[in-house]
């Protein structure tokens, strides 16, 4: 029904979801090459993928555009900058504990830590 334009998505969707609740759902979302698996077996062609099964459930793709390569936004990118930038603040933190105490290991206190 969508290769032949008859139906939209959302009445496709409203159709079976009458006889069963919750059979059809639709991720409309912009995915990067190896985020999603089922995406990366159609082979990133524009157009409807042939019907799919994975875990006893069927998937059809329909990638509407390929774009190329480019900037993430800064509202995509937020996450990595935000853990790159602790994990930078934490080095320096260790760095600067380091240099002013020196690290002693009391071995009975140590093997007090792990159960038997």
């Amino acid at each position: 029904q969508l290769s032949k334009g008859k139906k939209s998505t959302s009445d496709i969707i409203t159709d079976i979801n009458k006889k069963t609740a919750n059979a059809v759902s639709i991720r409309e979302a912009r995915f990067n090459r190896s985020e999603n698996e089922t995406i990366d077996a159609t082979g990133w062609k524009k157009g409807l993928s042939e019907v799919s099964t994975k875990n006893n459930q069927y998937y059809l793709v329909d990638i509407k555009n390929v774009l190329p390569v480019m900037p993430k936004t800064i509202e995509e990118a937020k996450g990595v900058i935000t853990a790159d930038y602790q994990t930078y603040l934490e080095k320096e933190w260790i760095t600067s504990l380091r240099s002013k105490y020196t690290v002693q290991v009391i071995e009975p206190v140590l093997q007090t830590l792990w159960k038997k």
